[in-house]
């Protein structure tokens, strides 16, 4: 795709917000082995939040622009930081690949697209979170 037809797609969805629930645990960034990969125990997460995520974008390709991402995040069980949540969240949005897998972009490009965000939390019956990305 080249730069012009780029330029219309950020401008024809800036301002746009797209909006999501999943129920449970949401992914999480594992430095030691990637939740992308299949073989790993918390993949069905990485599953999940991409299903929703398509589902909320519609006929809207990736977004090349700034994002912002809004996570609540209704806690029942789940351990980890809010970041680290959070970082495990854009790595289920974007794209990547390596040497065992691909994984084409549902929301942006590349994590380095999120240039704000909100976290907040509760305690929860059950484990549930919602995004909200701004197409900034």
């Amino acid at each position: 795709m080249n730069d012009f037809f780029e330029d219309k797609l950020i401008r024809k969805f800036k301002g746009k917000t797209i909006s999501f629930d999943v129920l449970g645990v949401p992914p999480h960034k594992d430095t030691s082995f990637s939740i992308r990969n299949s073989k790993h125990s918390n993949h069905d997460r990485f599953l999940a939040i991409r299903k929703a995520a398509k589902r909320a974008m519609g006929k809207i390709p990736y977004y090349k622009g700034s994002v912002k991402i809004v996570f609540h995040y209704r806690r029942e069980s789940g351990s980890r930081s809010l970041n680290d949540y959070l970082s495990g969240i854009c790595d289920s949005l974007d794209g990547s690949h390596g040497f065992t897998f691909h994984w084409s972009p549902v929301v942006f490009l590349d994590d380095c697209q999120v240039v704000e965000a909100e976290l907040s939390q509760e305690s929860s019956s059950k484990d549930m979170y919602s995004i909200k990305v701004c197409f900034l």
